[in-house]
């Protein structure tokens, strides 16, 4: 056996010990099989705002840094 073929097997048996990930794999292969699919610039737009979303989310979660660079520590 190759070691790129090994490495594949590693890989499907990864994911198809993942239960939640293997489920999502169904779901795709089923979506395949049926047609329900989307073009290439399709996915790379709905990637890019997917991507948005996320930076825009990690911003809002970011405490902002005081000024002179120090945390203030406030204890109860």
């Amino acid at each position: 056996m190759t070691w790129p073929v090994y490495e594949g097997l590693l890989e499907t048996l990864d994911i198809l010990g993942d239960e939640e990930l293997a489920a999502t794999l169904r779901v795709s292969i089923a979506e395949f099989e049926r047609t329900e699919t989307i073009s290439w610039s399709e996915a790379r737009r709905e990637l890019g705002r997917a991507m948005t979303r996320n930076k825009q989310a990690a911003r809002s979660r970011q405490t902002p840094t005081p000024a002179n660079g120090r945390e203030t520590r406030i204890e109860p």
